[in-house]
Order: structure tokens, then C-alpha cells, then sequence
């Protein structure tokens, strides 16, 4: 009973808030030209919500190209 109560909040997250130690270090870095998209991707790979964002958001009809981006390198870059 109490594990069919914990999955059935799981499954009525809607949305995973991004850790602000993350985004502040997101936004230390960006303010850095010679950073590369391997450095930021680096630091967001350990904010499961933040990937899956900005994947979505790459692979959206407004920014998706000729192929599926996969890699969150590739979404960045």
C-alpha cells in the first residue's frame, strides 16, 4: 500500500524545479566566451530536468533541424 501511494505521487510530478547551484554555475560560465559547449554540458548533465528541458526544447519544431539531437552537447552547441 505505501509503495502504490509513493509511485502514484511520482507519477503526478509535473515538473522537476532545476538545483540553483546549477543554474548559477550555468550562468558563471556562459558569461565566459572561450567556455565550450562540453564545459556547460558537463554541468547541467547532473540536473536530470534540466537535460530533459533543453532536449525537448532542441528537438522542438522551432529549433530541430534534419535529424534528432540525442546528446545534450549537441543541444547546447
Amino acid at each position: 500500500m505505501y509503495k502504490i501511494n509513493i509511485i502514484e505521487k511520482l507519477k503526478n510530478i509535473e515538473e522537476v524545479p532545476t538545483m540553483l547551484t546549477i543554474a548559477l554555475e550555468i550562468d558563471r560560465l556562459t558569461q565566459n566566451p572561450e567556455v565550450s559547449a562540453h564545459q556547460i554540458s558537463e554541468v547541467i548533465r547532473v540536473d536530470p530536468a534540466l537535460t530533459g528541458k533543453i532536449l525537448k526544447i532542441a528537438n522542438s519544431v522551432l529549433y530541430m533541424g534534419t535529424q534528432r539531437i540525442i546528446s545534450l552537447q549537441q543541444a547546447i552547441a
